[in-house]
């Protein structure tokens, strides 16, 4: 995943290994709402642009909170669990599934795996993509699939970096959190 624009919004290029766009995850939030609220909604997009699901940023007090929908179902719930030296995130799947996003904040780097087989489904890395892109807060997402990773899960952790990427720009506007930016 490749971020095309910084600060009020967060659109992606989605990329394969050869660096060819294959979709694109797009704010759908007017200006207005961007700039007061900071990007919310978002879609998940095809090469061809059919749209294949859904992000919402869901309005709640206390841990952040993220839906990913394909058409009118729910894909996963995505929820940041408290930790104390490295961000740990939960994605709750429509199947009961639970898969555990855990990084360490210095490598920058995080893993999937299945709560309850520990199979390892995916491993990411938040990169630099040079100086003039880090002025802008721009990143690039590489995120590798394990073979027996299904496509709707998939989906659900396509949404997943994406709240990922959310949680840090609020992270980065908070005092008080700054160290679990990764």
């Amino acid at each position: 995943m490749d971020q095309l624009e910084g600060w009020s919004r967060a659109d992606f290029d989605i990329l394969n290994t050869n660096g060819v766009v294959v979709g694109r995850i797009q704010g759908t939030d007017s200006a207005g709402a961007r700039f007061w609220r900071g990007p919310r909604n978002f879609d998940i997009l095809d090469g061809d642009g059919t749209l294949l699901g859904q992000v919402v940023d869901v309005y709640n007090w206390g841990r952040d909170t993220y839906e990913v929908h394909s058409g009118a179902s729910l894909v996963a719930r995505v929820v940041r669990r408290f930790s104390w030296f490295s961000r740990r995130i939960t994605v709750e799947l429509a199947s009961g599934e639970e898969l555990l996003i855990e990084g360490n904040f210095s490598d920058r780097e995080f893993t999937v795996v299945n709560a309850a087989t520990m199979m390892h489904l995916a491993r990411g890395t938040r990169e630099h993509v040079g100086f003039t892109r880090a002025l802008f807060g721009q990143d690039q997402y590489v995120l590798s699939f394990d073979s027996r990773c299904a496509a709707e899960d998939r989906l659900a952790l396509l949404g997943a970096m994406l709240a990922l990427e959310l949680m840090r720009r609020k992270d980065s506007r908070s005092t008080v959190n700054t160290a679990t930016n990764y």
